[in-house]
């Protein structure tokens, strides 16, 4: 992992241009890192931190699909498994529920 970068300019105040291009390259390097990071690995570590119900409902995810379906397995009002999900899908770094469903599609897990 890389934890920073440090630039130094020979002469001078570094430029809008070359800042905004700093930039540009630091979220590139970010963005590589963290594909590097999403292997098989990485969900093992994350999913060893979950709690039971959190657990629960991943499982329900790869088997129902339906957050409703969820909810009566789990005896859950619907809102508490959408809120659930909502906490799953930041953790994992997701958008929605289909991305974190694809996360754990044997496909995915390279």
């Amino acid at each position: 992992m890389v934890n920073g970068l440090a630039l130094m300019k020979a002469e001078g105040e570094w430029g809008d241009k070359e800042k905004l291009l700093l930039h540009w390259v630091g979220r590139e390097l970010r963005r590589i890192e963290k594909s590097f990071n999403h292997g098989r690995g990485w969900l093992d570590r994350r999913v060893e931190y979950l709690g039971e119900r959190n657990r629960q409902i991943l499982m329900g995810l790869r088997r129902y699909r339906k957050q409703a379906d969820i909810a009566a397995k789990l005896g859950l009002s619907p809102k508490t498994v959408s809120g659930l999900i909502r906490e799953l899908c930041k953790m994992f770094e997701v958008s929605n529920q289909a991305d974190l469903c694809a996360l754990f599609t044997p496909e995915s897990q390279a």
